[in-house]
C-alpha cells in the first residue's frame, strides 16, 4: 500500500490546520501544503493526492478545477473546504452537488482528520475493478454511455435495455456492480422507480446511482433526489461532471460518503436555491 498524500491549499497557514497537521502526522500520512490556487492545481495535475483540503475564501470556480484535477487521479479522494468565517454554511447542500465535503471551522476540521484514518487504511483504488450497469432504453444512446465511460478509465461497463433487466442482474448478483448510470424516462418501470427499489434492497441500498438524462429540470432534479439518487447529470454530459459524478460513487463504494446525495429535507432545500437563482 502506498504512502497516502494530502494536499492544503490556503493562502495562510492557521493555527487550526497546524493542529490538524499534527494530528496527520501520526497517522502516517504525508501533507503539503500550497499557498496559491494555480500552484496547487499543477501539482494536482502532475501527482496523485488522497484528499484536497481548500480554504474558503477561494473563489468557487477555482475550487472546483482543483477538485477535478484531484479526481482525474485519484477518484476517491475527498475534497473538503474548510470554511472558517461561515461563508457557505447555509450553502453546504450547493457544495455537496459539486461533490465537494463542507468542513466548518475547527469542529469540521476534527471530523477530516476522523476521516482520514479511514482513508490511509483503504486500499488504493483500482478503476478496473469497479464494474458500472448502464440503464438505457435506447440502443445508440447506451452505447455511446458505455463507450464514454471505458474513455474515463472505467472498463468493466455493462449495458442494460431496461429497469427490468437492470433489476434482474442487480437482485441475482447483488454484488457484481460498484454503480449504477441510468436514465429516467422508461418504459414500465421509469428511472426514479429503479432508485426507489434500489434504495428498499437492503443488499442493494448501498450502491451508488447516477442519473443521466435529457430532462434537467430543476423538479425532475429534487425528485431524483428524494427517491435516493447519488447523482445527476444532464445529456450530454461533460467529461468533467461525469468524473466528478464517478468519483463520488468511488467514495460511496468506499463508505466514505453517504449513497443518498441529499435527504428529503436537503432536496427541497435545494429546490428553493435554484428557484431563487
Amino acid at each position: 500500500m502506498t504512502m497516502k498524500n494530502v494536499l492544503i491549499v490556503t493562502p495562510t497557514l492557521r493555527r487550526a490546520e497546524e493542529r490538524y497537521l499534527a494530528a496527520l502526522g501520526e497517522t502516517g500520512v504525508r501533507v503539503k501544503v500550497c499557498h496559491d490556487s494555480g500552484t496547487a492545481l499543477k501539482w494536482l495535475e502532475t501527482r496523485a493526492f488522497h484528499s484536497l483540503l481548500i480554504d474558503g475564501s477561494f473563489s468557487l470556480p477555482h475550487m472546483l478545477a482543483l477538485a477535478n484535477a484531484l479526481w482525474n487521479r485519484t477518484p476517491e479522494a475527498p475534497c473538503w473546504v474548510v470554511d472558517y468565517e461561515g461563508k457557505f454554511s447555509l450553502e453546504s447542500q450547493t457544495l455537496k452537488v459539486y461533490g465537494l465535503e463542507l468542513a466548518l471551522g475547527e469542529d469540521g476540521l476534527r471530523e477530516v482528520v476522523d476521516t482520514h484514518c479511514a482513508i490511509v487504511a483503504s486500499k488504493d483504488f483500482d478503476r478496473e475493478n469497479f464494474p458500472i450497469l448502464v440503464v438505457e432504453d435506447l440502443d445508440s444512446p447506451r452505447d455511446i454511455i458505455c463507450i464514454f465511460l471505458e474513455s474515463l478509465g472505467f472498463p468493466k461497463v455493462v449495458g442494460t435495455a431496461s429497469a427490468k433487466e437492470a433489476l434482474h442482474l442487480l437482485e441475482s448478483e447483488s454484488s457484481r456492480f460498484a454503480c449504477i448510470v441510468t436514465d429516467i424516462q422508461m418504459p414500465e418501470i421509469t428511472g426514479k422507480d429503479l432508485i426507489g427499489i434500489v434504495r428498499a434492497n437492503s443488499n442493494l441500498q448501498h450502491v451508488p446511482i447516477i442519473v443521466l438524462t435529457a430532462y434537467g429540470t430543476v423538479e425532475m432534479l429534487v425528485e431524483c433526489l428524494h427517491a435516493g439518487a447519488s447523482g445527476f447529470l444532464v445529456k450530454p454530459p461533460k467529461k468533467d461532471d461525469m468524473l466528478r459524478e464517478l468519483s463520488r460513487a468511488v467514495r460511496i463504494s468506499a463508505g466514505i460518503e453517504s449513497p443518498r446525495l441529499a435527504s428529503p429535507h436537503e432536496a427541497e432545500y435545494v429546490r428553493k436555491l435554484f428557484e431563487r437563482s
